[in-house]
C-alpha cells in the first residue's frame, strides 16, 4: 500500500464522495514506494509556521511522489460534470477551469518550496473525474500534453478507478520523459516531503491538526451534522427531507461512522447493509462505499444493493430457482422469498441496516427487514414527494411504525 498522509483516511472537506474514492484507490493500488499527500490547502497552516508567512497555495487535491518517477499533482472534480471549452460545468451551473486552478497551485507550491530552502523542480499534473465518464469523448486541447512524443491525455475518470494505480504510473512516466532532467531526484523528493509534512514533536500531531482545522471545515452542514447526531442517539430512526437536503450524504456518513468505529475498536468485521430501490442511485453509492471495501478487504465493510437484488440473494440462500423476469415475481414472490429466508434464518448476518428511498418500500418489506435485523441499528431515509406514479408510496409515519423507530 502507498504511504498516505493523513494516515487515518481522507481529510473531510467539501468533497464527500470523489476525493475519498480517489484516496482509497491510490492507497490500495500503489505500493509503498509512493508517498501520497491529500489536500494541500491543509498545509497552509503548517507552511506559515515554518517561515512565518501566509502561503497562497492553490487547491491541490493530491500530491503523489515516487523516488524514480518524480511528483504528480492531481486535481479531483466530483459530481456528474460536463466540459465546455476548458471549463468543467457542474449540475448547479457552476463553472471551473481545473487546469488553470491546478497550475496556479503548482506554481505557488513550487515558489514556496524554493523560498523555504527546497529545490526547484517541475511537477506533472492530471485531472480526475471519479463520478463522470469523459474519456473517449471530444476534449479541449488543454486536456492533453504533447511535450513528449505521443500526445498524452491528462484526464482520468470513473472508468479508471479500478485501475488507478497503473494509470498514475503511466502519467508519471510520461511526465518524467517530458521534463527530462527537471523532475526532482529521490533526495530532492525527500527534502520536499520533509518541508510539507512536519516531523512529530511536542507540537500537535498531524492528525490533531487536521482534527482542529476540521472544526471550521465540516463535511456536513450544521443542520446535517445535527441530524446525524440525532441518528446516532437512536437505534432506529426515520430521516425525512426533500430532494437536495443531503439525506443520502447523511446516510453514507452514517455508514462510514459505523464501519470506522468498529475498525478502530478492532471489533469483528462489521457489515452494513445499504439498501436502495433505484439502480441509478445504487451505482453512485457503490462507488463511495465500494471503495472502502477495496481498501479494507478483511475489515469492516458495507454491502450496497437494491431491494430486489437482496430478494434474489434470498432465493439463492433457499437453494432454489425462481424466474426473476416475470411481473409477479417483482410484485409478490420476491418479498415472499425474502420473508421465507428470514424465517428460516438463511440470510447472512449484518450489523446495521440503512435504507435510502424508503418511501417506495412497501410496509411489508420494511416489516420483514425489521424482523430480520431488529436488534441492529436501522436508519431509513425518505422523501414522500419523490414517488413516481408507477411506484408504491409509504408515508414517513408508516415507515416509522414498520421499523419501530424512536
Amino acid at each position: 500500500m502507498a504511504r498516505m498522509y493523513p494516515k487515518g483516511g481522507p481529510t473531510k472537506n467539501s468533497s464527500y464522495i470523489a476525493e475519498p474514492a480517489v484516496y482509497r484507490a491510490l492507497a490500495t493500488q500503489l505500493n509503498d514506494d509512493f508517498f501520497v499527500i491529500h489536500s494541500l490547502p491543509w498545509l497552509a497552516q503548517v507552511a506559515k509556521e515554518i517561515d512565518g508567512r501566509a502561503v497562497p497555495l492553490g487547491e491541490i487535491d493530491f500530491l503523489i511522489s515516487h523516488p524514480k518517477l518524480g511528483i504528480l499533482v492531481l486535481e479531483v472534480k466530483g459530481e456528474h460534470v460536463k466540459i465546455d471549452n476548458n471549463y468543467v460545468v457542474f449540475g448547479n451551473g457552476g463553472r471551473k477551469d481545473p487546469l488553470s486552478q491546478m497550475k496556479r497551485g503548482i506554481f505557488s507550491l513550487g515558489k514556496w518550496i524554493v523560498n523555504a530552502g527546497g529545490p526547484f523542480c517541475k511537477f506533472g499534473y492530471a485531472v480526475v473525474f471519479p463520478q463522470s465518464l469523459v474519456k473517449g469523448r471530444t476534449l479541449p486541447p488543454a486536456f492533453y500534453d504533447a511535450t513528449y512524443e505521443t500526445r498524452q491525455c491528462l484526464c482520468l475518470d470513473q472508468s479508471d478507478l479500478n485501475n488507478l494505480g497503473q494509470k498514475i504510473i503511466q502519467l508519471m512516466t510520461y511526465w518524467k520523459h517530458a521534463y527530462k532532467n527537471q523532475i526532482p531526484s529521490s533526495s530532492q523528493i525527500n527534502q520536499i516531503i520533509n518541508l510539507l509534512v512536519p516531523d512529530p514533536d511536542f507540537t500537535p500531531t498531524w492528525m490533531e491538526r487536521i482534527s482542529l482545522i476540521n472544526q471550521n471545515h465540516l463535511q456536513l452542514t450544521v443542520q446535517q451534522s445535527y441530524r446525524l447526531k440525532q441518528i446516532n442517539e437512536h437505534s432506529r430512526y426515520v430521516l425525512t427531507g426533500r430532494s437536495g437536503t443531503g439525506k443520502t450524504l447523511i446516510a453514507i456518513e452514517r455508514a462510514f461512522q459505523l464501519i470506522e468505529r468498529a475498525f478502530q475498536l478492532i471489533e469483528r468485521g462489521m457489515k452494513v447493509l445499504f439498501l436502495v430501490y433505484n439502480v441509478a442511485l445504487l451505482e453512485d453509492i457503490q462507488v463511495e462505499l465500494g471503495s472502502f471495501n477495496q481498501s479494507h478487504p478483511d475489515s469492516p465493510r458495507a454491502e450496497v444493493m437494491n431491494f430486489h437484488e437482496l430478494c434474489r440473494a434470498a432465493v439463492r440462500s433457499l437453494r432454489r430457482m425462481d424466474t426473476w423476469d416475470k411481473e409477479e415475481w417483482y410484485k409478490e414472490k420476491a418479498h415472499n422469498a425474502l420473508k421465507e429466508a428470514v424465517a428460516k434464518q438463511c440470510m447472512p448476518a449484518y450489523d446495521a441496516l440503512i435504507i435510502d428511498e424508503a418511501q417506495v418500500f412497501h410496509c411489508d418489506w420494511l416489516k420483514t427487514l425489521y424482523d430480520w435485523l431488529k436488534e441492529k441499528p436501522i436508519l431509513a431515509c425518505c422523501d414522500e414527494t419523490q414517488v413516481f406514479s408507477y411506484e408504491h408510496k409509504t408515508t414517513a409515519e408508516e415507515i416509522g411504525n414498520a421499523i419501530h423507530a424512536s
